[in-house]
């Protein structure tokens, strides 16, 4: 009888993970299938998705949570739940919508196809040219399987958080013997990791770069048993309570790898190797890596890169322009503009908070075995440095949280796995803040959808001014939010400049109406922008990013567009339902 009763149970556990996870698959389909994205409005996918979407997840969550508690784990039950939840967050947008989001998505596009078709990367004055490494692989792979990258750029979040939870959960593994916790980190960072530097960009493959390089270095190049035994002794109480592990074998290879890594970050971008470096060598001073040298090849390879093409982009983007903290840590809104943009920043800030005190608690906890969580510990702070050392157009406080959400979800999972407080209290408690984490998350990526969201007319416009227009022509936008240089030609417009001008942050019309008192204004901008020919954008996209985020009055582009209809100097050069292109002609 209790032979029976134990196969029972096994099998009970299996009908009930089967029916939780076809019970969040259908309610997934069901509510993206009912949701009508036409309809999004200020508080994005959230405010509009069916509500059957908001059962998905938490059915997912509820599953994971139980495993993690029980006796004996059981792998492709956990895989199939997390991959459950990668879906619901991460693949959602692309089945809602016919284009690719985000507006910035597109230059890359641009490069990809310049790549593809030219075959060369050699503008001095591009920075993506400069650092081509994933953009050039997009390129090859589009040529090799003749997808275009249109279709490939909505599922790069999730094919970019496909890997970075493979290589998290064995970092986690190096970290720690307890398996709870490698499985609980990696849920914990797809469910706090409302970062969207994981679309069709270089950041997205840097990231996941970073974290290859850290799984090599903490699983690979730790001290061995002689060499601890010779530390120093004022570094004693920082290894207490030292987590067991392999001793490292081959570092040969370890460190053939983490060059061949180090060498693949630094023609990615700009900055991510640095901040790499930086822990390799906070991690050699604290005597948790070894060889010492490991710090000197993880710094030079960087350098060398960067060295003939500092001046470019440091006198262009101000990437290396820090010690100004405030206005680095501030995020690159200054306002909100609207009341979802306030839901939505007020959402991810106190998320935010709270993944950064839960990190501390934990190390507090183990302050007596500090050794434990170290280089956690210490890879989820060095990423501050960030708000010190550079100006990367407001965003550095976005890339702090980034690079440390990783080590700030294992030393959370590591001290939820510590406690022992009772199943009953364990289990609720565990599903609602997992539950929070997550919805807080997807309002975080997509809370703004309604700017995010870049219509087929609009991409339509985009490549007929790039493959129509006048070589060496000046391409001036109302307001940002349009998907511009989506083309390979997109280096024959706007020659030297690294974004394309507009209206509103370039040219300061802010807060105005747009009518015939302001046209001087307008084309005294205009005419200001190097071009043998002008054109002004103005489109739907825009309207909606000036109403989000209160840029300019309601109504101020349609009379914008009134007025260059009247004005004899200016004629349209495209038009179609949601896009008009000016042409200033005198």
């Amino acid at each position: 009888m209790n032979a029976a009763g134990g196969r029972a149970w096994p099998q009970a556990a299996s009908i009930v993970d089967a029916s939780l996870l076809i019970g969040a698959a259908a309610a997934w389909g069901f509510a993206v299938a009912h949701t009508d994205v036409d309809r999004v409005g200020d508080l994005g996918l959230l405010g509009t998705v069916h509500p059957l979407y908001f059962v998905a997840p938490v059915l997912c969550v509820v599953g994971y949570c139980v495993e993690l508690m029980r006796g004996a784990l059981r792998p492709p039950v956990l895989v199939a739940y997390l991959v459950m939840v990668m879906l619901i967050i991460h693949a959602t947008t692309p089945l809602l919508l016919d284009r690719p989001q985000y507006a910035w998505t597109y230059k890359h596009i641009g490069v990809i196809e310049l790549i593809a078709t030219r075959g060369t990367v050699s503008a001095p004055d591009d920075i993506y040219q400069q650092w081509p490494a994933f953009l050039t692989g997009v390129a090859q792979l589009s040529t090799v399987t003749g997808v275009d990258p249109l279709a490939l750029a909505p599922w790069a979040p999730l094919f970019l958080n496909a890997v970075a939870s493979v290589l998290l959960f064995a970092i986690a593994r190096a970290l720690s013997e307890e398996r709870r916790t490698a499985y609980l980190t990696v849920l914990l960072f797809q469910c706090l990791n409302w970062i969207e530097q994981d679309y069709l960009a270089p950041q997205g493959l840097a990231f996941v770069l970073s974290l290859a390089l850290m799984l090599v270095v903490v699983r690979w190049l730790r001290p061995s048993r002689a060499e601890r035994a010779h530390r120093p002794r004022r570094w004693a109480w920082l290894h207490a309570g030292w987590p067991p592990g392999p001793e490292p074998a081959n570092r040969g290879a370890a460190m053939a790898a983490l060059a061949v890594i180090t060498v693949a970050l630094a023609a990615c971008h700009p900055l991510s190797p640095f901040l790499m470096a930086g822990a390799v060598v906070a991690l050699v001073a604290l005597g948790v890596v070894r060889p010492w040298w490991t710090a000197l090849v993880a710094l030079a390879i960087p350098l060398l890169y960067l060295a003939p093409r500092f001046a470019f982009v440091s006198g262009s983007f101000n990437l290396f322009d820090g010690f100004d903290l405030f206005p680095n840590a501030a995020g690159n809104t200054r306002a909100w503009g609207s009341r979802g943009q306030a839901v939505s920043a007020l959402a991810v800030r106190t998320l935010t908070l709270i993944v950064w005190f839960l990190a501390l608690l934990a190390a507090f906890r183990d302050r007596r075995a500090i050794g434990r969580v170290l280089t956690p510990l210490v890879l989820a702070l060095l990423p501050f440095a960030l708000v010190l050392a550079q100006d990367y157009g407001g965003e550095a406080i976005y890339r702090v949280y980034l690079f440390s959400a990783p080590w700030c979800a294992f030393l959370i999972a590591d001290m939820a796995c510590q406690l022992r407080w009772p199943r009953a209290v364990r289990a609720p408690l565990a599903v609602l803040m997992t539950s929070a984490m997550l919805f807080v998350t997807v309002q975080g990526r997509h809370g703004q959808l309604v700017v995010d969201r870049q219509l087929a007319t609009e991409v339509t416009a985009s490549r007929y001014l790039y493959t129509h227009g006048r070589p060496g022509a000046a391409i001036i936008l109302a307001t940002p939010n349009f998907p511009a240089r989506v083309t390979g030609d997109y280096d024959r417009f706007n020659a030297g400049l690294a974004y394309d001008p507009d209206l509103v942050t370039g040219g300061g019309l802010t807060d105005v109406m747009l009518n015939d008192a302001y046209l001087p204004l307008v084309e005294r901008f205009v005419l200001s922008q190097p071009g043998s020919t002008r054109y002004l954008v103005i489109s739907d996209g825009m309207r909606r990013y000036a109403e989000y985020f209160d840029a300019l009055p309601d109504g101020s582009l349609d009379l914008l567009d009134e007025t260059l209809t009247a004005a004899p100097q200016w004629t349209v050069f495209y038009r179609n339902a949601d896009v008009v292109i000016y042409e200033l002609t005198a």
